[in-house]
């Protein structure tokens, strides 16, 4: 609704390093969930994909995209 605060926070496409200090920050000082979808596990992360190959990280990726457009 672009209104108050977000639901939940994503993740994809930073440096690992800075991923982990931004998803513990969150985690800290905030009750905002969040979602790394990067290849590797991020363990301060409210949800994480575990350390993947980048074949099966492409299908998951894929998996959840088609999950969104298909959400109503």
């Amino acid at each position: 609704e672009g209104y108050g605060r977000p639901d939940l926070v994503i993740v994809l496409g930073a440096h690992l390093d800075l991923m982990n200090v931004t998803f513990q920050s969150l985690k800290n000082f905030s009750d905002i969930p969040t979602l790394s979808i990067s290849r590797y596990f991020m363990a301060n992360a409210t949800y994480s994909f575990p350390n993947l190959d980048d074949e099966i990280w492409l299908q998951c990726l894929d998996e959840l995209c088609e999950k969104v457009e298909n959400t109503p």
